[in-house]
């Protein structure tokens, strides 16, 4: 589409990260910054032992690379590891998008739970509002409606209420907050019809 100031754009409904394919793809990519000490001269050998599958085969089984001449284990292991967090970033990052992160918000999870992501966002996404301070309630809350989320989940309702207490603070400046005011702003954001007596309890369990 044209936008009047900025011209032509391009609207990014997905992506896909991929590895290079062919010999002079695989050798640059293998002699880049993210494999720190293997220079050109050992990503060609490597290349030229393995061939156009060679990162396929190093990743289904890094002893493959024992077949290069003069390559020691601790390079062995840096370049199979750096492949397999690779291909683990890619399966996250993806995954983070598809259920509605931002690109930035995605890698801020992804670099604090690492091989974790998933099982974190899965059991409570909820976490996520008191485990990274760029991410607030509101951003996880629509993802989670997206999952599909009970909208009376006992992790939603805490998350929300911890939201509240630090959003009625910081718009007061007080230390002190009255539970009504909490009760009554909890109750209008989440739109549910929640026993008092049951925000108390959970107001204990959050103290």
């Amino acid at each position: 589409m044209f936008h009047q100031k900025y011209g032509f754009q391009f609207n990014v409904k997905e992506y896909e990260r991929v590895k290079p394919e062919d010999k002079d793809g695989i050798v640059e990519f293998l002699s880049s910054d993210l494999f720190p000490g293997i220079g050109e001269k050992v990503a060609q050998k490597i290349v030229d032992v393995l061939g156009d599958n060679a990162l396929e085969e190093i990743i289904n089984d890094k002893s493959c690379l024992l077949l290069v001449p003069k390559l020691g284990n601790k390079k062995i292991d840096l370049i199979y590891n750096t492949l397999v967090q690779y291909e683990e970033s890619h399966k996250m990052i993806v995954y983070l998008t598809e259920l509605g992160f931002v690109m930035r918000d995605a890698l801020l999870v992804y670099n604090l739970y690492k091989g974790r992501t998933i099982e974190v966002i899965e059991n409570n996404i909820y976490r996520l509002v008191d485990d990274i301070d760029e991410i607030n309630f509101i951003k996880i809350d629509n993802i989670a409606k997206n999952m599909n989320i009970e909208l009376d989940s006992i992790e939603r309702i805490k998350a929300c209420i911890f939201y509240i207490m630090k959003d009625l603070t910081f718009k007061s400046g007080d230390t002190y907050l009255y539970i009504e005011d909490i009760y009554q702003c909890t109750i209008k954001y989440l739109h549910l019809d929640l026993d008092y007596n049951y925000f108390n309890e959970l107001i204990d369990e959050l103290s």
